[in-house]
This record gives C-alpha cells, sequence and structure tokens, in this order.
C-alpha cells in the first residue's frame, strides 16, 4: 500500500487519535465538537486516506479533547525531512515546497 502522509501528519494524526480514545470520545463525537461532516474523522484517520487536519481544525480538537495544540506536535521535532518528503508523496502538487539551491 502506498503511504499517503508525511511522518509529521501520522505523528500529529495518531497523537490526537490517542488522546480521543484516552478520554473515551468517538470519532462521531469529536466530528460533531469541531462541526466537519461525521465520516471526516475516521477519514483522516484511516492510513489510506490523504485527509488530514489543518491548523484551525487542530486548535478546535485540542478545545474539544481539553488538551493543548502542541500536545499533538513531537518534541522537539521528526527528525525526517518533512518537505522532501512531502514532494515525494505529491510530485504534481506544490513545487513551490522545493528547496532551491542558494
Amino acid at each position: 500500500m502506498k503511504k499517503r502522509v508525511t511522518e509529521i501528519e501520522r505523528y500529529v494524526i495518531d497523537a490526537v487519535r490517542k488522546r480521543r480514545l484516552e478520554i473515551g470520545v468517538s470519532q462521531k463525537e469529536l466530528s460533531m465538537r469541531i462541526n466537519v461532516d461525521v465520516a471526516y474523522v475516521g477519514h483522516v484517520e484511516s492510513i489510506n486516506s490523504i485527509e488530514k487536519y489543518n491548523l484551525n481544525q487542530l486548535n478546535e480538537i485540542a478545545k474539544a479533547l481539553e488538551c493543548r495544540i502542541t500536545d499533538f506536535f513531537p518534541d522537539p521535532f521528526v527528525d525526517m525531512d518533512c518537505i522532501e518528503e512531502y514532494n515525494r508523496l505529491h510530485p504534481n502538487k506544490h513545487r513551490n515546497t522545493t528547496r532551491r539551491k542558494l
């Protein structure tokens, strides 16, 4: 199966899922709390999907799950070059993220 999200994206998705399960919130309940389609959270959590949370959604998720938005991010960071990984996973998108040699 082809990888669809970067290491940092997977980290964030997994951190949200972990917190959601820790406090007993279903995917449906979370989707209602952050005002997204009922299926959206399930799509984001699926390893086969390219769906992911944006920063605005993560802020609302932190409120809904009563934690800090920073709880969803690694400390201090992931080691992989996420821009390079993103460009490899999505070769036809956002070519402006390609690094230029100085």
